[in-house]
């Protein structure tokens, strides 16, 4: 069996649909969606509804919570959370929905956000969105730090790691900084995923990244919106 782990998509449904392709997805294969599959761009709705339609099809799929999917999750009962994220995107979402409140997404969808999973760990590999907090004893405890912590790799614990990799997303890298970081794969023992595909005018990003572990192998696929 396949895992196939996907990046930071942000709403660019047809960019996921063609990366999903590109990697010949069966279903016999495991998907992983690392995060942050909403917000900034403009089809979020949209990439809930591929996930939908590859279930139907019999394809599995692990959704791992973002910080863009707790904040919109909290936006639907604090104010202050409200405002912060919709000037982080929000708007672009309850657009893709044809809403003007997170209330009023429809339940299928919230049900989906409320589900997905703080981390995934198989034999040899933690998917998570952000990464881990290893100044604690036990980096799964801090369940925010996997959404939202950063400059975090310098302080990996090794000997709590073991043998294991670390695949994750959300502080977007270039191409060539992800390709780098899969060089010294076994060395650093960490991948960052997010090539910030929703910004495709800065340098070195706009593309939407996905790895096949079992081929130890990177797909990359160019912002199509």
């Amino acid at each position: 069996m396949r895992r196939i782990a996907i990046g930071d998509i942000h709403g660019c449904a047809k960019t996921f649909n063609k990366l999903v392709k590109q990697v010949e997805l069966s279903t016999n294969d495991e998907l992983i969606l690392l995060g942050d599959l909403i917000d900034r761009g403009l089809h979020s709705k949209k990439v809930f509804d591929k996930v939908l339609k590859l279930r139907e099809k019999g394809h599995t799929v692990i959704l791992i919570q973002g910080n863009h999917e707790e904040m919109l999750l909290s936006a639907k009962i604090d104010f202050f959370t409200s405002n912060r994220w919709l000037n982080a995107g929000g708007r672009a979402c309850l657009a893709s929905f044809g809403v003007d409140d997170p209330r009023k997404i429809d339940p299928v969808y919230l049900q989906m956000m409320a589900e997905m999973k703080d981390y995934y760990e198989v034999p040899g590999f933690i998917f998570v969105h952000a990464g881990l907090n290893f100044r604690l004893e036990f980096p799964f405890e801090a369940i925010r730090d996997m959404r939202w912590i950063r400059d975090w790799n310098d302080e990996i614990n090794y000997e709590w790691l073991g043998e294991r990799v670390i695949i994750h997303g959300h502080s977007p890298r270039t191409k060539e900084q992800v390709m780098q970081m899969h060089k010294t794969l076994d060395f650093y023992q960490t991948l960052n995923l997010d090539t910030g595909c929703v910004y495709p005018k800065r340098a070195g990003l706009g593309y939407l990244t996905a790895y096949d572990t079992a081929a130890n192998k990177l797909f990359f696929e160019k912002n199509r919106e």
